[in-house]
């Protein structure tokens, strides 16, 4: 609504505009409004005194932020100063007589009617130019956007095509030729894949046979698609080209196949040109009009044009439109020839001119007869009281009456929008069309916190509202002030919800609602966050009610009826979640069991939650047990509502604690008899045990003794080959007691209780490698030891498996020309393994199923001395710890070996990790 301007009364106004009879129209005093004005003058309370930031009203006193109803209704605001004021006195004007201005008027006016008459003919001639225009530029706009939709089309054929994991394997092309046959067959169009390398040779061609010899791809003069795609790895339409295998002009659609962020191959589809000109010959087109479609180059690839017309010159061109295409370098060209533009101009204006003419001759004629009359009525209206109410002219009365009606209207109107606009429960903001806040109402500031010195103009509010870019953007788009009449005429703009964010930083969720005026708009804005956040909360539930895998049903507790069942609850009992609303529950419940269960329901349902145990019905009569685990809904008195009820099928733990109970009482009986058993062996062994040391060591020591006295008595007297043959003997009986001190290592770890404590393995393998190194002081053997590997377990067993394995390392290192000793640990799918490599001798790893196996050998004794009885004692500790040893070898290439305890053993590395391979 237009509001008057403070000053001089309509009045007064009329009475100073003129002096004598004024031209008068009921019907127009109607639909009277007021011209617009500036803000001061709509809001004379805003002209008050600015404020530093900007915005009209009262110099701000300090507030709230978010302002409370009493402060609201007790604080005046801007919005609510009177728009008009009080009437001025009325002075008598000066100036020209009406009818000395009614003579003027009569002289003057033919000359603009003529003026008039000219330019209306003119302006129907441009407005029709402009239609011309208008319908060329949608023509030419809508031919390129079909023709981008069809390249589009193929493009995205194309970039599902490059997809296909075929691609990736030159050993499927043949299935990549079918796959891009059978597309061909289903989509009309083919697929042509080139290498992304130059000169792109062609992998498949669609347009000939399979494995028949494929042509170069040619290579247009102007924009080439194939080397666009590779590089920038979006899709790319060339400029026309000469077809190598079918010899027709075609323009070629290439998209790249990307892996990894580069692209591996072309993946193109031919377009024959004469496809653009069938879809531009059937394209509707006013008669005598000239269309072309060009590549880049401005090469003609499809066009229509009337006889004795070239497009390719300006001459006999009234008119022209070029749309480019969006995703190609081609451009639609549209062309008016001035033969079929300038008659209808031509003949339109001048029929115009002609008819306004005539009609401005008639308006001049009817206005002089009625002036006499006119100059008399609009006299009286010069006078603010006159003498008399009884005026000559009825009509010259009622424009009296109305405008004094108006002006008290107005005013009250003015006074009831500031009250409902201030007082409003919803948000709401008045704009003017340069985006400047004039106003906004309490609510507004309690929803969002902003007050007009925070938020000038909208600008400042699209940045503070939506601090999002993206955001912003969408907004503005929808929310962009139209400046079209035909816009205005429509009022009200569409609604939406938007997430706006406060000045406290919160984010609302708003729906907001803009309504056009003649010089602004007024928003609403109705706060929905509360109630999107109740919306979800509910969705939430509702839908994890619907699809858990969980039988949930909920019943009436005072009918003991179901209202409402999950599909999983319905379907484990052969019904539809339908055919169980309203159902009695005890339908689905055993009839011996009704008056236990209503009894214990009665007993338990003041109680929030229980749970209690019965059988439910199937659909085909058939019965399960059940674990009903309930939840009680209970109004304010405490009566319960509903029952929430979450049911357990026991069928299967009924049946597995039957299970475990037999279980149980077979795996007593067999511990019992394995106990026996063990007890038994262990007994056996020991008395092995007992043997080895006893009664085999004493021959050993004999021999051994009689040995020693033979080479002290006697030594000088025997021939050297008896000396060999003793020094034979020897060996034999040192083999022999190790060979016992193996057997007793490995019955001694396979019975030993585990003395676990901290274990340093670093330290072990490190005075081991000094033992053998003294042992040895000739050899030079490159040591790497990771420090502070530090686990729990049994420290002498475990030293046992670390001399194994460096004895082992360094056995079969002595004839490596380097020899390298490592040791370390790593992490192999959250498990620490501590390694020992060597670059010795290795072994067949085809043989390494024997390797943990007692007395069994990789290697002859004549090469490398030993008993097979350490990595078996190994393996037996390395178990009795809880983990896991393998080995990995070449001949030739060295030997790894890893082990792992127990998870509770291996502490965390307290040295740096190593990262050498291995």
């Amino acid at each position: 609504m237009n509001h008057p301007p403070p000053g001089p009364s309509p009045r007064a106004s009329i009475a100073q505009a003129t002096s004598g009879p004024v031209p008068f129209h009921p019907g127009r005093h109607k639909a009277f409004s007021w011209p617009e004005f500036t803000p001061s003058q709509r809001f004379p309370g805003f002209a008050q005194q600015r404020n530093p930031v900007g915005s009209f009203g009262p110099t701000p006193t300090p507030t709230p932020r978010y302002p409370t109803r009493a402060s609201r209704k007790s604080t005046r605001h801007p919005c609510m100063e009177p728009l008009t004021r009080p009437p001025e006195p009325i002075q008598t004007p000066g100036g020209i007589s009406l009818k000395r201005y009614l003579l003027r008027l009569y002289l003057l006016t033919a000359l603009p009617l003529l003026l008039l008459a000219g330019w209306l003919a003119y302006d129907n001639v441009t407005s029709t130019k402009a239609a011309q225009d208008l319908q060329a530029q949608s023509i030419a706009s809508n031919f390129a956007q079909a023709m981008d939709q069809k390249l589009q089309a193929r493009i995205n054929a194309l970039t599902a095509f490059a997809q296909s994991t075929r691609l990736d394997s030159p050993d499927q092309r043949s299935e990549l030729y079918q796959e891009a046959n059978a597309l061909k067959t289903q989509l009309g169009m083919d697929f042509v894949v080139l290498d992304a390398t130059p000169p792109y040779a062609m992998q498949i061609n669609t347009l000939a046979p399979w494995g028949s010899t494929l042509p170069p791809i040619p290579k247009p003069k102007g924009f080439q698609a194939v080397p666009a795609a590779l590089q920038t790895l979006r899709p790319a339409v060339g400029d026309a080209v000469t077809s190598a295998i079918t010899q027709r002009t075609v323009v070629v659609v290439a998209v790249a196949s990307v892996r990894n962020g580069r692209a591996t191959h072309a993946v193109v589809s031919p377009v024959e040109v004469s496809t653009f000109q069938s879809f531009l010959d059937e394209f509707a087109l006013p008669p005598g009009w000239a269309l072309t479609l060009a590549d880049g180059s401005g090469q003609p690839l499809a066009q229509r044009k009337p006889a004795n017309f070239d497009p390719a010159t300006d001459q006999g061109v009234a008119g022209e439109v070029v749309v480019p295409s969006t995703i190609t370098q081609w451009a639609v060209k549209l062309q008016i020839p001035s033969d079929e533009r300038l008659p209808p101009l031509l003949a339109t204006g001048g029929a115009l001119g002609l008819l306004l003419l005539i009609t401005t001759g008639m308006g001049v004629f009817v206005g002089w007869s009625g002036s006499r009359r006119l100059h008399t009525a609009m006299a009286s209206l010069t006078q603010i009281n006159p003498a008399t109410d009884e005026l000559d002219i009825h009509e010259v009365r009622e424009a009296r009456t109305l405008l004094d009606e108006t002006v008290k209207h107005d005013q009250a109107s003015e006074a009831r929008f500031q009250s409902l606009f201030q007082n409003s429960p919803i948000g709401m903001r008045l704009t003017d069309r340069q985006g400047k806040i004039m106003a906004q109402n309490a609510e507004f500031e309690a929803l969002f916190g902003y007050t007009m010195a925070d938020v000038p103009d909208l600008s400042v509010w699209m940045e503070r509202a939506y601090p999002n870019p993206e955001d912003r953007q969408r907004v503005a788009r929808i929310w962009g002030m139209p400046n079209d009449e035909q816009q205005l005429g429509r009022r009200a703009l569409r609604s939406g919800e938007f997430h706006i964010t406060a000045k406290d930083g919160q984010i609302k969720v708003v729906q907001v609602l803009g309504i056009l005026l003649p010089d602004g708009m007024l928003s609403s804005f109705v706060d929905l966050t509360d109630k999107r956040m109740t919306e979800s909360r509910l969705r939430l539930w509702a839908d994890a009610f619907q699809y858990a895998e969980l039988d949930l049903a909920i019943g009436d507790a005072t009918t003991d009826t179901v209202l409402a069942v999950n599909p999983a609850f319905a379907r484990s009992r052969g019904y539809s979640p339908e055919e169980l609303l309203g159902m009695p529950t005890s339908r689905i419940q055993p009839p011996e069991s009704h008056a236990r269960i209503k009894e214990q329901l009665s007993q338990l349902q003041e109680r929030p939650h229980f749970t209690l145990e019965c059988e439910h019905f199937r659909k085909d009569g058939s019965r399960f047990p059940v674990l009903l685990d309930i939840t009680v809904v209970h109004d304010a008195q405490g009566k319960p509502l509903a029952r929430l009820v979450y049911a357990i099928d026991l069928t299967e733990r009924n049946r597995a604690e039957a299970e475990i109970r037999a279980l149980h009482d077979t795996l007593e009986r067999r511990v019992t008899e394995r106990t026996a058993q063990l007890t038994q062996a262990n007994q056996e062994l020991d008395s092995f045990a007992y043997t080895v040391s006893h009664d085999l060591r004493a021959p050993l020591r004999a021999m051994d003794g009689f040995l020693h006295l033979l080479r002290e008595e006697h030594g000088a007297q025997l021939p050297a080959d008896a000396q060999n043959h003793l020094d034979k003997i020897g060996s034999a009986i040192m083999r022999m007691k190790n060979l016992i001190e193996g057997i007793l290592t490995l019955t001694h770890s396979a019975r030993h209780d585990l003395a676990v404590s901290p274990v340093n393995l670093s330290e072990l393998v490190q005075r081991r490698l000094g033992e053998l190194a003294a042992a040895e002081p000739e050899r030079s053997v490159r040591i790497e030891v990771q420090p502070g590997l530090i686990v729990e377990g049994d420290t002498r067993m475990l030293d046992v498996v670390v001399s194994n394995l460096v004895s082992n390392a360094w056995k079969y290192t002595g004839k490596t020309a380097r020899p390298n000793v490592r040791f370390f640990a790593q992490e192999r799918q959250g498990v620490t393994w501590f390694c020992l490599v060597d670059n010795g001798a290795g072994f067949d790893p085809k043989h390494a199923g024997k390797l943990f196996q007692p007395f069994q050998r990789m290697h002859r004794h004549e090469e490398f001395p030993g008993i097979g009885i350490g990595l078996a004692t190994v393996l037996r500790v390395i178990q009795r710890h809880g983990g896991q040893i393998e080995a990995e070898a070449q001949p030739g290439e060295g030997a790894v070996f890893r082990f792992t305890l127990h998870p509770g053993a291996a502490a965390t590395p307290h040295g740096p990790p190593h990262q050498s391979p291995e």
